[in-house]
């Protein structure tokens, strides 16, 4: 429970760190998305589940790629970045 919260934590700050319009609503989507993602987990890797250690890994990653993409997204946005 304790990665399910840090995760949905991250995520809260990924959303909210933004200037997009309504992001309540995109944050209840993609609580929706983690539950969704979870409940897959669950059913078809029931030991990874169970095993703090490959739940950490899994959802670790998934934060880090986002974080990785808010940032790229908030470079290209800034326009300090030029391709040539």
């Amino acid at each position: 429970m304790l990665i399910f919260a840090v995760f949905a934590a991250g995520l809260a700050f990924l959303v909210f760190s933004g200037q997009q319009p309504e992001p309540t609503k995109n944050f209840v989507i993609a609580l929706l998305v983690l539950a969704t993602a979870i409940t897959q987990l669950w059913i078809n890797q029931p030991k990874v589940f169970r095993e703090a250690r490959g739940f950490l890994l899994i959802f670790g990653v998934i934060l880090v790629q986002l974080a990785v993409t808010k940032l790229l997204l908030m470079i290209c946005n800034s326009g300090s970045y030029r391709l040539s």
